[in-house]
């Protein structure tokens, strides 16, 4: 019989989604398991080839699923998905409130330096429901060499996972916005030798 920990695997294997060789669906599965049979909504930043969107849409039978990209907009069924620019703070928001959005999950996989994630974490939490989940995957970026550093834009001022630890401030959101997001956290677990962070709402 087929564990709970391995069926999401085994989607994102069948989908040839990268979640699979990252590792992912294990990690995923303890805190989503619960929603599998809901109306749920989910969210996903990065669309790519639409294979996750596709892996989300078997797991989750009842859910809607919308995705956001800047340049990539697969054919996926019934999914939407939405032109959005992970530097421009004001497109995100009024995205997020012509969309009406109310998540119970949002999954950054999109460009994957510390600006974008930083500047779509507040538009993003702020329309996430109590107890939903924000995930940002690909967190290695800014943990690696030098070389791969720089091609992500990662410095000691912006490292997005000293940011989250509080090691730093963030210089893409103003003091209030960190402050009001830090609060409303009610956990943070890190994974897989700090390659992705699962923050739930209060």
């Amino acid at each position: 019989k087929m564990t709970n920990s391995n069926i999401l695997t085994e989607i994102f294997k069948s989908n040839r989604t990268d979640k699979f060789d990252h590792g992912y669906g294990e990690v995923y599965e303890s805190y989503i398991n619960k929603w599998r049979d809901e109306e749920i909504q989910l969210c996903e930043i990065g669309v790519d080839r639409g294979n996750s969107l596709r892996a989300w849409k078997e797991y989750f039978v009842k859910a809607e699923i919308i995705g956001f990209d800047l340049d990539k907009f697969p054919q996926v069924e019934d999914v939407k998905i939405h032109q959005m620019d992970q530097l421009d703070v004001t497109n995100q928001y009024q995205l997020c409130q012509s969309l009406r959005l109310n998540p119970h999950i949002i999954i950054d996989d999109g460009g994957h330096t510390p600006e974008m994630h930083q500047k779509s974490v507040i538009p993003f939490f702020k329309q996430l429901r109590s107890g939903g989940i924000y995930i940002i995957e690909d967190l290695q970026v800014c943990n690696t060499t030098q070389n791969l550093r720089n091609q992500y834009k990662v410095d000691e001022f912006n490292n997005t996972i000293q940011w989250l630890k509080g090691n730093i401030i963030s210089p893409y959101i103003s003091y209030e916005d960190e402050r009001w997001f830090f609060n409303e956290i009610k956990s943070m677990d890190w994974h897989l030798n700090d390659k992705v962070v699962v923050i739930r709402k209060k």
